[in-house]
């Protein structure tokens, strides 16, 4: 697909870009046309080179996969594949070990090197005070550990990702297990509801068989009867809830 390099992406909400605007019926017919000249299926990638030159089918043909070489994205130059700089490329010394690729020795190196950006701190301090003009090469040195410092913890992030998505698993694993025991508590308790349902309704059938006259009489109580069903809805619900 070709890109405009007129399109302004500076703004937070940019507008799309302006080759949607060729996404027209007669586009699309002429597109087809030109895949029934080259026998291409509609699935099949149509070649660029088959277009003709300052076409707007252009704009309606996917670029290809993967992308290749650079681009520009949000004002944002991108190299594909991605290419991360490395502080000799800007210029700038490396003071940490070249053997610092884990996390752990990163760990150790970050240390070191705040250890330092400190003691550098105070011997600037000291300097102000004895011969003020002489600050430039301290603070030179303190901006070389900066850099130093930003660089190492920007290899960090991939850790740093790997163990925060870890971290959002395992809060989501705890959920669903405490949502799990939640409803395995509320199962145990309509059981329990329903069990007591059922001894109730076996008291009721024991009093209509007329085993004891006594009992029968309490069981034909409508407003008894009515009592021990809110009962036992009421312990139904106690246990949904």
């Amino acid at each position: 697909m070709a890109t405009d390099p007129n399109q302004s992406t500076l703004s937070a909400f940019p507008d799309p870009p302006n080759f949607y605007t060729h996404f027209t019926a007669t586009n699309l017919a002429a597109l087809r046309a030109h895949r029934r000249a080259h026998g291409l299926s509609p699935r099949d990638a149509v070649p660029a080179s088959t277009l003709p030159a300052d076409s707007p089918l252009h704009y309606l043909v996917p670029p290809p996969l993967p992308p290749s070489g650079n681009y520009w994205s949000f004002s944002e130059h991108w190299q594909t594949p991605e290419v991360h700089p490395t502080l000799e490329s800007h210029g700038i010394p490396r003071l940490y070990s070249s053997s610092a690729s884990t996390p752990t020795s990163r760990v150790l190196e970050l240390r070191r090197l705040s250890k330092s950006l400190l003691l550098s701190f105070l011997e600037l301090v000291g300097l102000l005070s004895v011969n003020p003009e002489q600050y430039a090469d301290k603070t030179a040195d303190i901006q070389t550990m900066l850099f130093n410092i930003h660089h190492l913890i920007n290899q960090y992030r991939p850790h740093q990702a790997r163990e925060t998505l870890c971290l959002m698993m395992e809060e989501q694993l705890d959920k669903v297990r405490k949502e799990t025991e939640g409803n395995r508590r509320a199962v145990a308790n309509v059981d329990a509801a329903l069990k007591e349902v059922e001894a109730v309704a076996e008291r009721v059938r024991e009093g209509e068989k007329g085993d004891v006259p006594t009992r029968r009489v309490e069981v034909d109580s409508e407003e008894r009867a009515a009592r021990r069903d809110r009962m036992g809805w009421r312990l139904i619900n106690e246990a949904v809830a």
